[in-house]
Order: structure tokens, then sequence, then C-alpha cells
């Protein structure tokens, strides 16, 4: 039985399609930078990074980890941009479903690992 009572094969009908998501979506992910860092060859990370001057995404980098050796190369700026903008898609969807989150950690699926940026809705109160 799953946590909530239900069969092992419902939860695993449940859980096969959020897990092909999430492969798609890092699949996706990793392809669409593979196809912006030839065309950004020309732009160093600090003209990625540069509000003034450059294209401006130190603000949206500020929040992702780069390595800690050294400067962020293109592609970690070019990569940190684009999980911006899933987390901003992800925000979006815990306002507009806050049930999002439970109904994510009833599948066999960690939502803050498969979605880190879908927030508990237990969590901010």
């Amino acid at each position: 039985m799953g946590p909530d009572g239900g069969s092992e094969g419902c939860l695993a009908r449940a859980t096969a399609p959020c897990q092909a998501v999430v492969a798609q979506r890092d699949a996706l992910r990793a392809a669409a930078v593979g196809r912006t860092l030839p065309r950004c060859a020309a732009v160093t990370p600090a003209q990625l990074l540069d509000p003034a001057g450059g294209l401006g995404f130190a603000r949206a980098a500020a929040s992702c980890p780069f390595p800690s050796a050294g400067a962020p190369g293109a592609a970690d700026v070019v990569d940190c941009a684009s999980r911006t903008v899933a987390c901003a898609a992800e925000a979006a969807v815990a306002r507009v479903m806050p049930s999002a989150y439970v109904m994510l950690g009833e599948t066999d699926l960690d939502p803050d690992t498969a979605f880190p940026c879908l927030t508990d809705p237990e969590a901010d109160q």
C-alpha cells in the first residue's frame, strides 16, 4: 500500500510521468545550454554578468552555486540563467496550485530534489 492507502501500482503509475517530466526538463536544459554556448563564444563570463555593459545576468546568478575554485565560466552562467527561468516557473506553479508540492510528495519523487523551487506551503506558515 502507498502512503495514503492507495496501491503501490497506483503510486508507480503516478510517479512515472513525473519522473519523465524531470528527465525531459533536464535534457531540454542541457540541449539549450549546449546550443547557446557556441553563440556566446565571443562573450566573456564577465560580460554575461555585467549589468551595465553586458547582458546583466549577475542578479540571477547571485542565487546559483558556482564552482568554488575561480570565476564561473560561460557554461556556468548560461546554465544558471536557464535554471533561474525554470525556478520562476516552479514558483508560479506553487502559487497557482498550492497542493502541487503535497501531490508530488505522495509519489516516489522527492519534490525538494526534483523541483527545488516548488515550495512546500506548510513550510511558509
